[in-house]
């Protein structure tokens, strides 16, 4: 697994998926910076984790996933927003919608698909499809109007799922670090 980003955006991807001993998948950290000089095809998923992208970068990882490779594109407000929204667009996952909650009413899941292959294992078998699980209290959401919604939330989809090509691209509406929720901090992260 590869993650793109910038280090402070990374930290609680890396820690998730075993740290950098590598104790539950082989993992590789990369500043976007070095987006150019990694070869895509030595990964089974490529993670962009928040960064100032390129267009050339994206394009790259449009042809990876289109050529079967996989990734996971979290919400970036330090990218270009004209790149990155283009980029997510090409996917076609839509429309990039800015979300803000007040304090006293922060975002929250509404439906989660617990029979999605991502979740296997995670849930009981026993589990009704579509239903609550805990959320993540969110003051700031960039969710997107197409795609296959894994995850709903106040607002538009969390997380959205899209087949790019012989590939697969899944979207999340949030950084993967606490600057607009604490969703690195609950179980579902």
């Amino acid at each position: 697994v590869a993650i793109i980003g910038e280090a402070n955006k990374s930290i609680f991807l890396a820690l998730a998926l075993g740290g950098e001993s590598g104790a539950f998948v082989n993992l590789k950290r990369f500043n976007t910076a070095d987006f150019a000089s990694i070869n895509l095809d030595d990964f089974y998923v490529v993670i962009l984790s928040g960064g100032n992208y390129r267009q050339g970068d994206m394009t790259r990882l449009a042809n990876y996933v289109g050529n079967g490779g996989s990734t996971l594109i979290f919400a970036n407000e330090l990218a270009d927003r004209n790149v990155f929204t283009q980029s997510v667009q090409q996917f076609g996952f839509g429309a990039l919608n800015e979300k803000s909650f007040p304090d006293n009413q922060k975002g929250v899941f509404l439906n989660t698909d617990k029979i999605h292959p991502l979740f296997q294992g995670v849930f009981n078998q026993n589990t009704d499809g579509k239903s609550n699980v805990e959320s993540p209290q969110i003051t700031k959401a960039f969710p997107v109007s197409s795609g296959y919604s894994i995850i709903d939330m106040s607002g538009g989809a969390f997380l959205s799922e899209v087949k790019y090509g012989s590939g697969r691209a899944i979207y999340c509406a949030v950084s993967p670090d606490a600057s607009e929720s604490n969703f690195p901090l609950t179980s579902i992260f």
